[in-house]
């Protein structure tokens, strides 16, 4: 289960690299954005939530669902929002 906001950019770095050698570069350029936007690390975590849940079948084809499901639970809890 996905604890830290570290972990979430661990599997970030992870799912890049993947979407990298599978051809998904428009999805990598977009996780790539989302790490560079905004100046704090909740601007971060939303956009890479906003990423994960946009591309999600897509990511599918690359990454395990429940890794995807982990890293959308852990904004919104960071976010006040569980």
């Amino acid at each position: 289960m996905i604890a830290t906001a570290q972990e979430v950019y661990d599997f970030v770095d992870m799912a890049m690299q993947q979407c990298r050698l599978r051809g998904l570069n428009d999805i990598e350029k977009q996780l790539d954005d989302a790490l560079h936007l905004g100046s704090s690390g909740m601007e971060i975590l939303g956009a890479i939530k906003a990423v994960f849940i946009a591309q999600g079948k897509q990511l599918e084809k690359v990454l395990d669902r429940e890794k995807i499901d982990e890293i959308v639970v852990f904004v919104n809890k960071a976010f006040g929002m569980e």
